[in-house]
């Protein structure tokens, strides 16, 4: 990474950690652990280096998945992903689908979630348990269609964490459904539009 993009990245990172909010370590340790996964230990320790250089030191081995932190951390840990060892957008959606598929909160959820109908219940929260920011709800089921739509009000991070989220839902819905599924933003807050909204095909 060339030095006058490495300091754009740093002060996005300091932007960003002026987000609203709170996340769960969860989060915010699956994100690592992927990049563990896809880059080795050393790849951590790179996001690390960069972070503290930004002035947000953090160890991510000791992030207490059950404890609040600040959104601002996951977010900025996704857009860092993102710039620092170049992943596309559809690796974004792994590390958000990721997610999904390590979270203790989502097995333990998924307990209830025999239907999508009854996980559609469960969905805010669902999201409550993991964020103190923002509001999601399931606005229509059409199993005819095969589609659904959910709703995230007052959340505002960052494009990249928008891409996250997709894979995420994707991959909760593909649990429920047992079949392939995709999940696409069609609003975005920062595109203009007044919310999110995601439309999950299976």
């Amino acid at each position: 990474m060339q030095q006058n993009t490495l300091d754009e990245l740093k002060n996005e990172i300091t932007e960003i950690m002026k987000i609203p909010g709170e996340s769960r370590g969860i989060a915010i340790k699956s994100h690592a652990n992927f990049i563990i996964k896809e880059k080795g230990v050393e790849g951590v320790e790179k996001l690390e280096r960069v972070m503290a250089e930004a002035g947000h030191p953090i160890s991510y081995k000791d992030i207490r998945e059950m404890d609040f932190y600040p959104l601002g951390l996951e977010t900025a840990t996704i857009v860092a992903a993102r710039r620092i060892f170049d992943f596309d957008d559809d690796k974004i959606r792994e590390m958000g689908a990721f997610e999904a598929k390590t979270s203790l909160l989502v097995r333990v959820f998924m307990q209830y979630f025999i239907s999508l109908e009854t996980a559609a219940k469960q969905v805010s929260a669902m999201w409550k348990k993991n964020y103190t920011a923002g509001n999601l709800k399931v606005q229509e089921i059409n199993q005819e269609a095969r589609k659904g739509v959910m709703v995230l009000e007052d959340f505002k991070a960052h494009p990249d964490h928008c891409i996250s989220l997709e894979g995420y839902f994707a991959s909760v819905v593909r649990m429920v459904v047992g079949t392939e599924t995709s999940c696409r933003e069609t609003k975005c807050i920062h595109k203009g539009d007044s919310r999110h909204e995601f439309i999950i095909s299976w």
